[in-house]
């Protein structure tokens, strides 16, 4: 989720960051609408209308991406900030690469369509990306395809999401996480952010409680997820008072396996990376793209690596999303089932001998194998918060200093829009964006207005109950809570 700290840098900076961002996305936007309508040109029935049509389209995209990159050029030679700029320079970048980071950045964060889209998969990414040459389309294929050789992913730029271990396998989604979309658009990092942060700068002492943890960080959790994590952390930070009473000895489990599950966007890895940092303890976070390799017995190589890292350097081991490695065994049909039958026991065989601390993140709990549902310690749910929690992370993340109407009304916010909190903080990000995009003709009284909010709530929600839903990127059909204004 978004840290609501300001960047450090000169007043006025994401001000003037924001409005060029808002030019940027106009452009890019319509760049990617005329490689959708490239693509499906280019797959329709050969014939001169097709490649006519074609042409057209091929000689439009590139006056278009020339007209950008001439803007681009120009904002950098005047010292005006440049979307992606800092990211791409940071990273050492190339240009497939930037490209790619660009379409999802224009995709999550505005609308190509009226309908809006949903989250892009590896294949429409390519499509988009190579949509005016082949070349180009595969050398992109080859460059995204999940493993721990993909830059992308490794430097925690792309995440890929899945429900299941086929959809990963053949066609995955993509997410530009959310301290890149920053990172895009500012020009600088989140600090804290959870899916950047390995392992913490410095070894601190730990927390007084959980609470106090999570209150100094701002998430802000329902009351039962609190007590599952009180007895947590009492576990964590006892261990020495359960060896002295006997009480691990023997056959007992000398790791502690925590299952945290609910839909996604409700704080589960943040809070595994708060809980790590609250305990003074380093943090050995592990995606499914770190883990799955197309060698034969690489990827449970990685998997032990994961867990003797974590053991070697007394890390709190989180796995995100662990419905993908620790799915339901079953028949051996074909090669795949194979595989993946090998993957869980690996996983399983390896927590046995851990010793340590781990969690697992899941957003489809259940799918998990029986035997790795008897082996977690304790199972803490995080439900889509409630109109209260909701308007508490509105005000989170729109800090005071971010200047803002009299009319925002967080209460409103939270009780209309049945919103997660990663999703409140993409509704911010689209909201100031479209504020600062203001600046040129309201100058200093530019400032974010509750229609503001509103309409990126709306693009979020996708309609009442959107909170069980698969999180929608970019705008959506309008939604709100019943009862909303």
């Amino acid at each position: 989720m978004l840290n609501n700290k300001p960047c450090p840098q000169k007043e006025g900076h994401h001000r003037e960051s924001w409005v060029a961002v808002a030019a940027w996305l106009e452009a890019k936007r319509e760049i990617v609408g005329i490689r959708k309508d490239l693509a499906r040109a280019a797959a329709s029935r050969p014939g001169e209308g097709r490649r006519q049509a074609v042409e057209g389209l091929r000689r439009r995209l590139h006056l278009l991406e020339a007209r950008l990159a001439g803007s681009c050029r120009g904002a950098a030679a005047r010292g005006e900030t440049v979307p992606g700029n800092a990211l791409c320079r940071e990273h050492e970048l190339d240009p497939l690469e930037r490209d790619v980071v660009e379409t999802l950045f224009a995709l999550q964060y505005g609308p190509v369509g009226p309908e809006g889209t949903p989250a892009p998969t590896l294949r429409e990414v390519v499509a988009l990306v190579g949509a005016s040459d082949q070349v180009i389309a595969d050398q992109c294929l080859s460059r995204l395809l999940p493993s721990r050789r993909n830059r992308l992913v490794s430097s925690h730029l792309i995440r890929f999401d899945a429900g299941d271990q086929a959809q990963y396998c053949n066609n995955p989604t993509l997410n530009l996480t959310l301290d890149a979309a920053h990172h895009f658009a500012t020009g600088t990092t989140l600090e804290e952010d959870e899916d950047e942060q390995e392992q913490p700068k410095a070894r601190s002492t730990p927390a007084p409680d959980v609470a106090a943890a999570l209150a100094r960080e701002e998430v802000f959790l329902p009351g039962p997820t609190m007590t599952g994590l009180n007895f947590a952390w009492a576990r964590l930070m006892n261990g020495p008072v359960l060896d002295r009473w006997g009480v691990t000895r023997g056959h007992a489990p000398k790791h502690l396996a925590l299952l945290f599950y609910g839909p996604p966007g409700t704080g589960k890895s943040l809070t595994a990376g708060c809980l790590a940092r609250a305990l003074g303890k380093g943090l050995e976070r592990v995606c499914c793209p770190d883990i799955l390799d197309m060698f034969v017995g690489q990827s449970e190589k990685n998997i032990q690596r994961s867990f003797t890292r974590a053991e070697h350097d007394d890390a709190l081991l989180v796995f995100d999303e662990a419905d993908v490695i620790l799915g339901r065994r079953g028949a051996i049909h074909r090669a795949s089932d194979r595989y993946a039958n090998a993957i869980v026991n690996t996983v399983l065989t390896a927590l046995d001998r851990f010793r340590g601390a781990v969690v697992f993140t899941s957003n489809h709990v259940e799918s998990l194998d029986p035997a790795a549902a008897n082996r977690i310690s304790l199972k803490v749910e995080f439900p889509a918060p409630d109109a209260e929690l909701r308007a508490r992370i509105w005000r989170a993340k729109l800090p005071p200093e971010t200047p803002r109407s009299q009319q925002v009304d967080f209460a409103a916010l939270g009780r209309d829009y049945l919103l997660t909190g990663r999703q409140i903080a993409s509704a911010v990000l689209i909201a100031v964006a479209a504020a600062a995009a203001r600046i040129g003709t309201q100058g200093d009284d530019a400032r974010v207005e509750m229609a503001d909010l509103a309409a990126a709530a709306e693009s979020e929600a996708g309609g009442p109950g959107s909170e069980d839903r698969p999180r929608q990127i970019g705008f959506s059909a309008p939604g709100r809570a019943e009862g909303g204004c």
